[in-house]
């Protein structure tokens, strides 16, 4: 028989210098990510600094700024509820009509929010039944028996 002792004290330096390079390779690709977080927080710190002074500029103009007189108080309804009143009451309605009734109610500063908001309140009615879009695109309330309880509700 041959005395393999030499052989497995070998084959276990082998398997240790193995590992020593598995935990080499680990710490350099530990390494690498970390670098690579310390770069993107760094660019997103320099940018969230950025958008903090835009803030600060924007605030201080703004605040020069004074109110619009012209406006009124704000309305009383919400914009869902305006548009059902508003459709119950005048009838079937485009969206740019809907959208330049409630601009002049005073629901909206600037036209592009109030395209954006009145979309969004059509969609959600629409959506929930509460009106229905014709075959011309204009909006009308859902139903007459819904026309008649929504009124009594107000």
């Amino acid at each position: 028989m041959r005395d393999i002792r030499n052989d497995l004290a070998e084959r276990a330096r082998l398997i240790e210098d193995q590992i020593s390079a598995a935990y080499a390779q680990f710490e350099k690709m530990l390494e690498q990510l970390q670098n690579e977080r310390d770069g993107k927080v760094s660019d997103l710190k320099s940018e969230f600094a950025a958008l903090g002074k835009l803030m600060e500029v924007e605030n201080r103009r703004m605040a020069n700024v004074l109110p619009l007189a012209v406006q009124g108080p704000a309305p009383q309804l919400s914009l869902a509820d305006f548009i059902m009143q508003t459709l119950n009451e005048i009838g079937p309605m485009a969206k740019d009509d809907i959208v330049d009734l409630a601009s002049k109610e005073g629901y909206f500063s600037d036209a592009e929010n109030a395209d954006r908001s009145v979309h969004g309140a059509l969609v959600s009615l629409h959506r929930n039944e509460h009106i229905r879009q014709l075959q011309d695109g204009t909006f009308a309330p859902a139903t007459l028996a819904q026309t008649v309880r929504f009124r009594r509700a107000m």
